[in-house]
């Protein structure tokens, strides 16, 4: 948790709002050292308007942030994730 936390309290310096950046991505490939994945770092700035899209989907990162700027004003919440399935049937490796 200690982990996650530090992550989530450096979040908001890597996308600052002052430069326009409406949306993010992570990349897992290269981890830089880190202990974690850094998922309550990229869950936090979805909360605050921001697009997210996981493994480096820009277009998934700029779809949700589209949704968010057209759901302004709007009661409720939005969110977008891309939905995948693993196939770990033998006959397919």
């Amino acid at each position: 948790m200690r982990c996650a936390s530090r992550a989530h309290r450096g979040g908001p310096a890597l996308i600052p709002r002052d430069r326009g950046y409406g949306a993010f991505t992570d990349t897992f490939e290269d981890l830089h050292g880190l202990r974690q994945l850094p998922g309550i770092a990229t869950a936090a700035p979805d909360g605050r308007g921001y697009g997210f899209g996981a493994e480096g989907d820009w277009k998934t990162a700029v779809l949700l942030r589209i949704m968010k700027v057209m759901a302004t004003g709007l009661t409720g919440g939005t969110s977008f994730m891309e939905d995948y399935t693993y196939d770990l049937a033998a006959s397919h490796r």
